[in-house]
């Protein structure tokens, strides 16, 4: 079973968008060397967004999900 480490984590990084029925996956990126993931899209509808990430974790570190960040999507008309 995998334990947290001290270490730099690696591994990849869903994205989601919570919507009233599902969970949307809005894609994956990979841990740096840093342990850092970064996602960009473009596919996000104007108005109330609620996203999460989930890390699913490595043969050494232990996956975790972070807590929903609310945002909004201001678009010009």
């Amino acid at each position: 079973m995998p334990r947290a480490s001290s270490r730099t984590p690696t591994g990849d990084v869903n994205f989601y968008a919570v919507t009233p029925v599902h969970h949307k996956l809005l894609g994956t990126a990979s841990l740096t060397s840093a342990g850092t993931a970064v996602f960009t899209t473009t596919t996000l509808a104007c108005g109330r967004q609620q996203l999460y990430a989930h890390y699913l974790g490595s043969a050494n570190d232990i996956g975790s999900t972070s807590a929903i960040v609310i945002l909004t999507i201001h678009c010009s008309g």
